[in-house]
């Protein structure tokens, strides 16, 4: 039987490393508890196909931010909340350590 020749499997594309640093996030909303903050999160995640989600804790608040941005990108924060504004969030881009890629420091 005539051979077949083998493909390789592809190379998976290295990751990208991530270092905290400060910069940019859009505060969505304000909880008292845990629980409100994190069906929250998961509204926002699933209605807006964001994984930059996250819950933070600042006495007595459970925060929903979104997005990383570098202080460069203090535009697309801005942009960004305006957005979240149309779509009936009390937005505020805030100042925030965030994850961004190395080479964006």
């Amino acid at each position: 039987p005539p051979s077949r020749a083998v493909q390789p499997e592809p190379e998976p594309e290295p990751e990208t490393a991530l270092v905290a640093a400060f910069g940019w996030r859009v505060l969505l909303s304000q909880f008292l508890t845990n629980e409100d903050a994190i069906k929250e999160q998961r509204k926002v995640k699933r209605h807006y196909k964001r994984d930059d989600v996250d819950v933070t804790f600042a006495a007595p608040w459970y925060k929903v931010e979104v997005g990383h941005f570098a202080i460069s990108e203090e535009a697309r924060a801005q942009e960004l909340a305006e957005l979240m504004k149309s779509k009936g969030y009390d937005a505020l881009k805030v100042r925030s350590q965030v994850l961004i890629p190395e080479t964006k420091r």
